[in-house]
């Protein structure tokens, strides 16, 4: 499981970054998820999790729609 979320997260770290640099820096949230694991805070390691899904999806979107509003040359 781990080679596949590896291979996800690198797929679309790259798709992200093909036109524009990304708008935070991710290893605090994904340092977050950690801790509550670590803790073994389970409603904070899914609430961090969520929260790291919601913005993985926002920041995908956002740069689908800017390479598709771009004119092409």
């Amino acid at each position: 499981l781990s080679h596949s979320i590896g291979a996800a997260v690198a797929w679309s770290t790259r798709f992200k970054q093909r036109h524009q640099a990304l708008t935070r820096d991710p290893i605090p949230d994904h340092r977050r998820v950690f801790d509550a694991i670590k803790r073994q805070d389970a409603g904070a390691a899914r609430w961090c999790m969520e929260s790291l899904i919601r913005m993985a999806l926002d920041d995908t979107q956002r740069s689908m729609q800017t390479q598709y509003l771009e004119p092409r040359g």
